[in-house]
């Protein structure tokens, strides 16, 4: 008997770990899909080509990081934030909501300056800008 319970009490512990995965999956797509419905798309990036260095700072401010080589300035913007992931567990099984991990969504956009002007743009990250 105390085995047969145990391994059943295995497959019912797996079960439940197996549901509150597969929440914690659907649930993280979900976020992902709402933020990234809410993100623009990248023409507004498009906006700036040709547009003077000074304008660019002026509305975006100080760049995350700065570099210069061969007269080409590249201006990095990055934005990132922090999503907990929470899971609540299966129906009587006495787990409540809990934090069981986080995801980090990250942007950055890199504006390549010649002359003064916004000649080119390049993004990078796991979501768009």
């Amino acid at each position: 008997y105390g085995v047969d319970l145990s391994a059943r009490e295995n497959i019912a512990r797996q079960k439940v770990l197996e549901e509150v995965s597969a929440q914690v999956e659907a649930r993280r797509k979900e976020q992902a899909s709402q933020h990234q419905a809410a993100m623009p798309d990248n023409s507004m990036l498009g906006s700036w080509i040709g547009a003077p260095e000074s304008a660019l700072v002026a509305k975006w401010g100080e760049p995350y990081s700065f570099n210069e080589r061969s007269g080409t300035r590249y201006l990095t913007y990055r934005k990132e934030r922090v999503v907990d992931i929470m899971s609540q567990g299966a129906p009587n099984s006495g787990i409540g909501i809990t934090k069981v991990g986080e995801e980090v969504y990250w942007s950055e956009v890199t504006f390549l300056v010649a002359d003064g002007k916004v000649y080119q743009y390049s993004t990078d990250g796991n979501e768009p800008w």
